[in-house]
C-alpha cells in the first residue's frame, strides 16, 4: 500500500491501510483484485469483501477490549452523562481514527445508540473536529492531510535518461533527486561525463595559439 498525500485526513490514510490489510488476510488465496475508492472505504459499499475488510479494519484499530478499557479509565460519569463530541476526541486520538469511524465503531459495539450518534456528529459539526482535538490536547494530526508524497523510483532513471541526453539540465536533476534525499554523488554511475566548459582564459589562449 502506498500512502501520498491524496487523503483528506491521516486518519484516512491509516483505515486505508488497514483495510488493506484486511483483503490480505481475508481474501489473500482468492483470485481477484480490489480497487478501494471512497465508496468501498466510506463502508457504502454493498460488496460484501469490502464490507469484511472495512470490519477487519474497525476490529483492527478499535478492538472491543481495548475502548471499554479506555472507556472505564478515561471517560469520567460516562455511565451517568453518556459521551460528548470532546470525549470522541480523545478517543480518536487514542486509536488513530477519524470521527466517523470512532461514531461508527461505537455503534458496532453498542456504547451509543443512533440518535446518540446523531447528536454527536451534529455537535462535531458545531465545533470542527480540529478544534476538539485541540480542546483534549489530542492528535490534531488525525484531521489534516500527511505530508507523505509518494513519487515512483523509476522517476529517477527518467530524469536520469533525459540529463544524459542533454533534454534537462543539471540543476534540474539535483531537484529531483532532492525529492528522494539523494545527490549526484549517489547516482554518479549512472551519470554520462559531460565535457568541462573551458573558462574565457582558456580560450583566449585557445583562440591566441591558433592565431600564431
Amino acid at each position: 500500500m502506498i500512502f501520498t498525500n491524496t487523503c483528506s485526513r491521516l486518519s484516512r490514510e491509516i483505515f486505508t491501510l488497514a483495510h488493506e490489510i484486511g483483503h490480505a488476510i481475508l481474501h489473500l488465496e482468492e483470485d481477484t483484485s480490489f480497487i478501494d475508492d471512497n465508496i468501498t472505504i466510506n463502508g457504502r459499499s454493498t460488496d460484501k469483501k469490502e464490507q469484511e475488510a472495512n470490519y477487519f479494519a474497525a476490529c483492527l484499530l478499535m478492538p472491543d477490549d481495548d475502548v471499554s478499557r479506555f472507556i472505564d479509565l478515561e471517560i469520567q460519569d460516562f455511565h451517568e452523562k453518556g459521551l460528548s463530541a470532546m470525549d470522541i476526541a480523545r478517543i480518536m486520538s487514542e486509536f488513530n481514527v477519524s470521527f466517523d469511524m470512532a461514531l461508527n465503531r461505537l455503534e458496532s459495539l453498542a456504547v451509543i445508540n443512533q440518535r446518540q450518534k446523531l447528536c454527536l456528529d451534529n455537535e462535531r459539526i458545531e465545533k470542527r473536529v480540529g478544534n476538539l482535538l485541540r480542546s483534549v490536547g489530542g492528535n490534531a494530526k488525525l484531521n489534516v492531510p500527511s505530508n507523505e508524497i509518494d513519487m515512483p523510483y523509476e522517476y529517477i532513471d527518467y530524469v536520469i535518461y533525459n540529463y544524459n541526453h542533454n533534454a534537462v539540465p543539471k540543476e534540474t536533476l539535483e531537484k529531483v533527486l532532492a525529492c528522494y534525499q539523494l545527490t549526484i554523488e549517489d547516482v554518479s554511475d549512472k551519470l554520462i561525463s559531460r565535457p568541462v566548459a573551458a573558462d574565457d582564459d582558456d580560450m583566449d589562449e585557445l583562440i591566441g595559439g591558433l592565431d600564431e
